[in-house]
């Protein structure tokens, strides 16, 4: 049955679900963890910019992704998504 699973959560996440697995097994720090949550909110923030419009603009012009990097100093910027906004866009 483990493996069943484990072979359709990397068939859904892709082969990096192992390593990634690996990389939470070994956070055995504040630091650690804290570098962890900062590299998956920047690939999170990657992933709506290239895949979202809004977020692309949205990203743009408040200047948190630039030449592909992503600047969390920005992040407080990003207005929360409401409904409103959901519907306009």
């Amino acid at each position: 049955m483990k493996k069943l699973l484990r072979t359709a959560i990397t068939g859904i996440r892709g082969n990096d679900f192992k390593r990634e697995y690996l990389e939470i097994k070994s956070i055995d720090s504040e630091y650690k963890l804290l570098k962890f949550q900062e590299n998956y909110l920047k690939k999170l923030i990657l992933h709506a910019y290239e895949d979202v419009p809004y977020y692309h603009r949205i990203f743009k012009e408040i200047g948190v992704i630039n030449d592909g990097t992503v600047n969390l100093s920005k992040f407080n910027e990003i207005p929360i998504l409401t409904k409103e906004i959901i519907r306009e866009h």
